[in-house]
């Protein structure tokens, strides 16, 4: 190349249009405005004469209209700018008033981002309030597990609502209800600084109420029963007191103490009570089981193959189709009508009481008015034996038959096994018949122990129908005619049911 000095002004020109052509081949042609009206274009060196503006990292922040949070946006710097530092952040924190709840570390973590990954970040929470806390006395609140509603199985394809009680059971000495120890006050802030009082809440007071004893955790029950809590008052009361009966509402009833019924019991719904049952209504007896005494001013009505047991006495208007086991006495006002009543005490009928078809088995003996009638089903008693005692009995002759035919298996096998076989084939039958010897003492055992009345006896007030079994201590008699007025007695001595006129009163 030429030196300036020694170049021609063509020769400088020509180079000078060389170097804009190939600038503008780069860069493309640009417009500059010397003066009004007067454009040309001008070769770019390189870029545009404009410089593209430089921008720096920034923060903007949001106070939220309670005051109690504040939010950022925090953009990252651009080629060339200046990055963010905490004493940008801390400048505009105290421009807003922000005096409480600073996150420093959320701000520092932000800033980092921001600046080194070039992240944009938004909605980032860099001050919250402070809430006031609110004085709570101390106060007793319930437990738990009794504000839970009643459990079941959603998944299940089908719930049987009968087993869904709502009632919600407790145990002697179960704590009802733990105590809550006292909350100091303290007030709370705003972002700005401006204080938030405190107050003092009341909660719910709960009281001890009928047998349930204060200690020092909270309360407990003094007994069991169905726990219930009204206008602060926790009760446990031994007594459920069902006013709309038995029914979907209720479910299925399981009851450590005594149990009322009401207006009705479903049908197919259970009743267990370890206490007494009581019923102002009849009973329509699906499964029954009472500790203590069933007694109702209506009637119990049974279904085939189901059993009402009774650890005390019952006490009923009339029986029909009911199979009943009971401890005590039955006491009956009108009829028991083809049922199954076994009783350990003595069955007994009103002034006009008649009992027709089924059988009684009653330890103590029956007393009633009429049995049976001119076209009736046959009706059978059994007296003076304890039915209880009676079934253990047969249990276990039932399983002395059982393992005799096991041995009578056993020992047909033993000609036909092998050498070693035969041993223990052998010892097995020994085992066996070791095992019945045993059920065969104790049978004889029950037996000799078996509860008997000999004194028991059938006494009919009005008329009794032919073909009427009576069997006292295992003597039997078939009443072959119409009979009015008797008692059938054991005679020991002849070994025979004897026939006695009744006195006229």
């Amino acid at each position: 190349m030429i030196s300036g000095k020694n170049k021609s002004i063509a020769e400088l020109l020509k180079e000078s249009q060389d170097m804009i052509q190939a600038v503008t081949e780069w860069t493309g042609p640009v417009v500059v405005q010397s003066s009004p009206g007067d454009e040309k274009s001008v070769p770019l060196t390189g870029a545009s004469e404009e410089a593209e503006p430089v921008l720096d990292a920034f923060c903007e922040l949001f106070v939220e209209e309670d005051q109690m949070v504040v939010r950022a946006d925090f953009r990252p710097p651009g080629a060339g700018g200046k990055p963010l530092s905490p004493g940008d952040v801390e400048a505009l924190i105290f421009q807003q008033g922000i005096t409480h709840g600073v996150l420093w570390p959320a701000i520092t973590e932000a800033i980092q981002s921001c600046n080194l990954d070039h992240k944009l970040l938004t909605d980032v929470v860099i001050a919250k309030g402070e809430d006031p806390v609110f004085a709570v006395p101390e106060h007793l609140e319930l437990e738990a597990a009794w504000t839970k509603p009643p459990e079941v199985d959603r998944t299940a394809l089908s719930i049987d609502w009968k087993k869904v009680s709502p009632f919600l059971m407790v145990k002697k000495g179960d704590l009802l209800a733990h105590r809550v120890k006292e909350v100091q006050g303290k007030d709370g802030f705003t972002v700005l600084g401006r204080a938030l009082g405190t107050k003092t809440v009341q909660p719910e007071t709960l009281r001890p109420g009928e047998n349930v004893v204060e200690v020092p955790v909270g309360l407990e029950a003094a007994t069991e029963g169905r726990l219930s809590v009204e206008k602060g008052v926790i009760s446990v009361n031994p007594v459920l007191d069902l006013d709309q009966g038995v029914s979907y509402k209720t479910g299925n009833i399981k009851f450590r103490g005594d149990v009322v019924i009401h207006k009705q019991v479903a049908d197919g719904f259970a009743v267990e009570a370890d206490g007494a049952l009581s019923l102002d209504c009849v009973l329509d007896a699906w499964q029954v089981k009472v500790g203590a005494d069933l007694v109702t001013n209506s009637g119990i009505v049974g279904k085939e193959g189901n059993l009402v047991t009774v650890g005390g006495l019952v006490r009923a208007k009339y029986l029909n189709q009911v199979t009943l086991a009971v401890q005590g006495d039955v006491i009956v006002e009108n009829s028991v009508l083809n049922c199954g009543v076994r009783s350990r005490g003595k069955v007994i009928l009103g002034d006009k009481g008649i009992i027709a078809g089924g059988s009684v088995r009653s330890l103590n003996g029956v007393d009633t008015f009429n049995v049976s009638t001119a076209t009736g089903p046959r009706t059978e008693f059994y007296v003076g034996i304890d039915f209880q005692g009676m079934e253990q009995i047969t249990k276990l002759r039932d399983n002395m038959r059982e393992l005799n035919a096991q041995v009578f298996k056993v020992e047909a096998a033993i000609p036909r096994a092998p050498d070693e076989a035969k041993v223990k084939l052998k010892a097995l039958a020994e085992t066996l018949r070791a095992q019945v010897g045993a059920l065969m003492d104790r049978s004889r055992d029950q037996l000799i122990s078996l509860g008997q009345k000999e004194e028991a006896a059938l006494v009919v007030r009005g008329t009794v129908w032919p073909d009427t079994v009576v069997e006292i201590c295992h003597v039997r008699f078939i009443v072959t005619q119409k009979m009015n007025a008797v008692k059938f007695v054991l005679d020991k001595r002849k070994g025979t049911i004897g026939v006695m006129a009744l006195k006229k009163a």
